[in-house]
């Protein structure tokens, strides 16, 4: 009986006139990808040794995602951009997000974004609404519809657009606009009509990350307990940024008791 010799897979030099480093870091995504296992709940998995999260979803959300079928988010911005661009080496935007459409609207007060959230469900269209807790965004309230393209992104924008003009509570005083990616990409590349074109070095070290991690997209609906939570922070939100249009889900009961005041008193004896 012959007995094959146990093989094992290695790296190999490049030619002579390479260098052989050069090559290793340019593919090192043990490299790229440990900097998520410190932060955060991931491991690298001991069948295959690719890095995979084992956390849970926080239900601690600004958002309800109304309607399921966006982007998958957290691998394009969360994992591809936050954790890549970090590093002084990568910097890019990524492939898939240079494709991507948002119509956005916001609304006013909470009224208005109830209004919103109940017209997301009526279009179908992949989207989300909720709160703006970004410190760089100029607004409490915000509601988004993905699109890939930019012929989809201005198709539904027209949809949007007519659909809130037509609502009662919302109307043409609500603004309408088409936007490019995430705000967070121009924030650090400039004007998104500006960004540079994808390379094929680009293409290939997203292939790396993408080949080498595992977790489960978070693309599903909300259950009901999830939403009552978003929903009672949007309440709550609105209440501490001066919004009273929150008293129409309370029954007109202010949240906190106003103080006993005494300017009203004449202080004059």
């Amino acid at each position: 009986m012959t007995v094959k010799k146990k093989t094992t897979t290695q790296p190999e030099p490049e030619p002579e006139n390479a260098s052989y480093y050069d090559m290793l870091v340019s593919s090192d995504v043990v490299s790229w990808l440990e900097p998520l296992r410190r932060k955060h709940h991931w491991r690298w998995r001991p069948g295959d040794l690719k890095l995979e999260l084992r956390s849970s979803v926080s239900p601690v959300l600004p958002w309800n995602y109304t309607v399921s079928g966006r982007e998958d988010c957290f691998l394009w911005a969360e994992i591809m951009f936050d954790n890549m661009s970090s590093k002084s080496k990568f910097q890019f935007v990524p492939e898939y997000c240079h494709g991507c459409y948002k119509v956005v609207a916001r609304p006013k007060t909470l009224v208005q974004l109830f209004a919103i959230e109940k017209l997301q469900y009526a279009l179908g269209r992949p989207a989300k609404c909720g709160i703006e807790v970004r410190t760089y965004t100029p607004a409490l309230y915000g509601s988004y519809w993905y699109n890939r393209g930019l012929e989809a992104g201005k198709e539904c924008y027209k949809a949007v657009r007519e659909a809130v003009d037509a609502d009662p509570v919302l109307g043409p005083d609500v603004h309408v606009y088409l936007k490019h990616a995430c705000t967070e990409m121009e924030r650090k590349y400039g004007d998104s009509d500006k960004w540079d074109e994808i390379t094929d070095e680009q293409r290939k070290t997203e292939k790396l990350i993408t080949d080498h991690i595992v977790y489960d997209p978070r693309l599903q609906d909300q259950p009901p307990h999830f939403l009552r939570h978003t929903h009672r922070r949007w309440i709550e939100w609105a209440f501490q940024n001066g919004d009273e249009s929150y008293l129409v889900f309370t029954g007109g009961k202010p949240i906190e008791k106003p103080p006993v005041t005494y300017h009203e008193e004449d202080c004059d004896d």
